[in-house]
């Protein structure tokens, strides 16, 4: 399946489930060079970031790569790979489990029962847009 197809249904998927806002293709600040393929802001946690990859083989580095970057910003924020390929899938799954991959929380399978867990969790949340960012506070400034 094409993978600007597969975006789309899970956009579709995640609107229609009302869970939104949904930034896609969203970069966040202080998180260079990354284009999140679907990012949703909550108050609990801040920034959960949904990767959509069709197949995995070596892609997963990908997400795991940027989940690491988005936690040393953002260090409560969740990230998700969500997949079509069910033995990959399961082959990722292990390695989160053992601790190999550390910046995906966890991998679903698009078509399958599961999914409906991430959907699930992902409405738990109180959905939001995130606040304004002052890059520099302080009581005094010296000019």
């Amino acid at each position: 399946m094409n993978g600007n197809v597969f975006e789309g249904l899970l956009a579709t998927i995640l609107y229609r489930e009302g869970i939104t806002p949904i930034y896609i293709q969203a970069q966040l600040a202080f998180v260079p060079n990354v284009n999140f393929d679907f990012v949703v802001y909550t108050e609990e946690v801040g920034p959960i970031v949904l990767s959509a990859k069709t197949s995995l083989r070596e892609r997963y580095k990908q997400a795991d790569l940027e989940g690491m970057m988005l936690r040393q910003v953002h260090r409560r924020s969740e990230c998700y790979l969500i997949t079509l390929n069910e033995s990959e899938a399961k082959l990722l799954h292990k390695k989160i489990n053992n601790g190999q991959v550390l910046g995906i929380n966890e991998v679903y399978i698009a078509d399958k029962e599961g999914f409906n867990d991430l959907i699930d969790h992902l409405k738990s949340f109180t959905l939001c847009q995130p606040g304004k960012i002052d890059i520099i506070t302080s009581k005094r400034i010296i000019s």
